[in-house]
């Protein structure tokens, strides 16, 4: 079950920032923001608090589970939805490495044409069957 809308939490945690300041929206999940001491000031203010990383590679960790506990799907239906299901699944993959890595939380990670290339390239490779064996995927790249 998708509680907390986190089947979108790649996207939604690379624009903490621009969702707050340009549409005065915060999709972190009000319990978790609570039970971490995390409060609406400290994104409005870019605070980056020990509180505030916490829940962010909390909610990091979150997604990343959820993304390879799908990834079996995309093998299981053929043609152009099961590619596209790959896909989707390396992207947000990819997006957590780089949510992972990034130094401000406030800083949005974005998928480089590498990137996309290697996204498309391992959907295609073994149909990405290989993505939900191995628990440290990478997709090997420094940016």
């Amino acid at each position: 079950e998708d509680q907390h809308g986190q089947g979108q939490a790649p996207g939604f945690l690379q624009d903490i920032d621009e969702d707050f300041h340009r549409s005065n929206r915060i999709y972190l999940p009000l319990d978790e923001m609570q039970r971490f001491g995390v409060r609406e000031m400290h994104i409005a203010q870019r605070s980056t608090s020990p509180r505030f990383e916490r829940l962010i590679q909390f909610q990091i960790q979150r997604a990343d589970e959820m993304l390879r506990a799908g990834s079996p799907l995309g093998s299981q239906i053929s043609g152009r939805l099961g590619l596209e299901l790959h896909a989707i699944i390396l992207g947000g993959l990819r997006m957590v490495e780089k949510l992972r890595r990034r130094e401000d939380p406030f800083k949005r990670p974005t998928l480089t044409p590498l990137d996309r290339t290697r996204i498309i390239w391992c959907a295609f490779k073994q149909g990405g069957r290989f993505i939900s064996s191995s628990p440290h995927y990478r997709m090997s790249d420094r940016s």
